[in-house]
């Protein structure tokens, strides 16, 4: 008798493959980088910049005003300013500088001088009263009057990690840190100078020191698990610093009239003049924006994957007794 035999792939191994497939051509489609936009405070202007991060272009599309417009935050499309000329802070749609739709000014202060943001809270340090306030950061309702006051000395800049808020104590040479939740002071890392800005990614923090008590203008980083520098880094010196950002690798400074770049893991200069023709430029905040490709691709990506899923599932159906 005459037998023949034809070939029977394997159905739970031919399903696997094509999945895998699938999940490579997504992942490629998500991996597209994208760019960010720089926004800068430009006291002496009473101007709010965008810029693009990468090339230091202005963003046309973005256009805004301030009265002495200071300290940045940027969470989304919701940007806030703290004015010193007014004493308030505004909110503003971070695509084109209008005012922030459902946000009242907040009004009252002596010298807003640092905000930031953790979920729907904006923290606003008062710097003449030595004190940070909590509110709402969609509707700007005062959430809790002074909740931060302990130890603060002509506090500045404020960044957020977890549950730890970090604030530059300007009087103090140190940034002092704070539960986020119970406002009750956890501890104090020592600066080399005065701290005035800040900015935090992963375990690093950020500080540009400037003035006394030994004209320090420069930039350090902290490891904050430590309290130690942060290994690796180099401090940043000649600088006649105000304001950072941090985002990845990369690092910006505000420096007199420009806006410079460095690598945020060892503080080499990568761009010298990325930013220029600004007049005392302060506050920075940065927020990354995929482009247009980037959502293109994805969505091939993703249309890639449910038909390889599809065509596996059809293959096996096809392949059972």
């Amino acid at each position: 008798m005459n037998m023949s035999c034809s070939h029977i792939p394997n159905k739970p191994r031919s399903f696997a493959r094509a999945v895998a497939v699938a999940i490579v051509l997504a992942a490629v489609g998500f991996v597209v980088p994208a760019r960010a936009q720089l926004y800068v405070s430009d006291i002496g202007n009473n101007h709010i910049g965008a810029y693009n991060s990468n090339t230091g272009a202005v963003i046309p599309t973005f256009s805004a005003t301030g009265n002495y417009p200071d300290s940045l935050a940027i969470s989304g499309n919701s940007l806030y300013v703290s004015n010193g000329g007014t004493g308030s802070v505004t909110g503003l749609n971070a695509t084109t500088g209008a005012p922030l739709a459902g946000f009242n000014t907040i009004t009252g202060f002596s010298n807003p001088a640092g905000l930031a943001l953790s979920g729907n809270n904006l923290y606003v340090a008062d710097q003449a009263t030595n004190a940070i306030s909590v509110y709402n950061a969609t509707t700007g309702a005062l959430i809790a009057h002074n909740f931060f006051t302990t130890g603060l000395n002509q506090e500045s800049g404020l960044a957020i990690s977890g549950n730890t808020l970090y604030v530059a104590n300007v009087q103090a040479f140190e940034v002092s840190e704070f539960n986020l939740t119970t406002g009750v002071l956890i501890g104090n890392i020592s600066t080399g100078g005065n701290p005035a800005a800040l900015a935090i990614s992963g375990n690093a923090l950020y500080v540009t020191l400037v003035g006394f008590p030994n004209q320090t203008n420069q930039l350090e980083a902290i490891d904050i698990t430590t309290g130690l520098p942060l290994a690796g880094f180099t401090t940043i010196t000649g600088l006649n610093p105000a304001g950072d950002a941090v985002l990845g690798n990369a690092l910006y400074v505000t420096n007199n009239n420009t806006v410079e770049e460095f690598n945020a893991a060892t503080g080499a200069l990568i761009n010298s003049n990325l930013i220029s023709g600004l007049s005392a430029p302060s506050g920075l905040a940065i927020e990354a924006v995929p482009e247009a490709s980037t959502w293109v691709i994805g969505a091939l990506a993703s249309a890639a994957l449910l038909a390889q899923i599809l065509r596996a599932r059809r293959f096996s159906q096809q392949q059972t007794p």
